[in-house]
């Protein structure tokens, strides 16, 4: 995947993490994690790239599956996006 495919993916699942809303504090804090994470990676995106990003995306899947059924479509598209792409 080029890097402007990883940036858009990686832009839109960042914008969707924001927008979505937490019903407790747990979830919200697993939401802003996840923020973190997805930002720092478009942060480093022409640098060497780690699986810290894919393994806190595929722990989030779990917790927000049942909240976000959205989001977590979407998460799993950027894992699967991302795994493609060797990262």
């Amino acid at each position: 995947m080029t890097t402007p495919n990883r940036r858009e993916t990686l832009e839109q699942l960042h914008r969707e993490v924001g927008a979505a809303l937490a019903n407790n504090d747990t979830t919200q804090a697993r939401l802003d994690s996840l923020k973190a994470d997805i930002q720092l990676a478009l942060e480093q995106l022409e640098g060497d790239e780690d699986d810290t990003l894919v393994e806190s995306l595929e722990g989030s899947l779990v917790e927000l599956e049942a909240e976000h059924p959205t989001l977590t479509a979407a998460i799993t598209t950027a894992i699967n996006i991302l795994s493609s792409a060797g990262i």
